[in-house]
């Protein structure tokens, strides 16, 4: 009896530190919006499809927040997404943020060494040749539309 009791307190415990560092931690990812997170877990649940389940859940959490950002938890991780091109803009165009998290070596051998994932000087680079590829008399003569 004696041991349940501390087993029970223990589990309490544990939960309601838990709850308290992940507030502290991520108190600024709680602003975005996004589907209701499990206790550790986070939107696990939400991910056990194949690919394109998870492209179809992102374009419909992405259409259903007017402001195109949304959020999931992966664990005690909170995951940012941004879906709308008026705000992947100012970060793509950026070159304040270009250090990157662990994450994106995760999605290196689906993604490739591109702009999205290259560390700060290859960025750079690629992006100089992007920049003159894609220079706004160059695509007039596509006749494509740009921002």
């Amino acid at each position: 009896m004696v041991v349940a009791l501390v087993l029970w307190l223990a589990a309490a415990l544990s939960v309601l530190l838990y709850l308290i560092v992940r507030r502290m931690r991520f108190t600024q990812a709680f602003h975005f919006p996004g589907p209701r997170a499990w206790p550790l877990l986070g939107n696990c649940h939400l991910l056990l499809g194949t690919q394109s389940d998870f492209f179809r859940l992102c374009n419909r959490l992405g259409t259903e927040n007017p402001g195109g950002v949304f959020q999931l938890w992966v664990g005690m991780r909170p995951f940012v997404f941004l879906y709308k091109s008026d705000v992947i803009k100012p970060l793509m165009t950026s070159s304040s943020h270009l250090e990157k998290n662990f994450e994106y070596s995760l999605t290196r051998r689906w993604l490739g060494n591109g702009l999205i994932t290259s560390k700060d000087e290859e960025w750079q680079k690629h992006r100089k040749m992007l920049t003159s590829c894609f220079h706004f008399n160059i695509l007039k003569e596509f006749s494509l539309p740009v921002w």
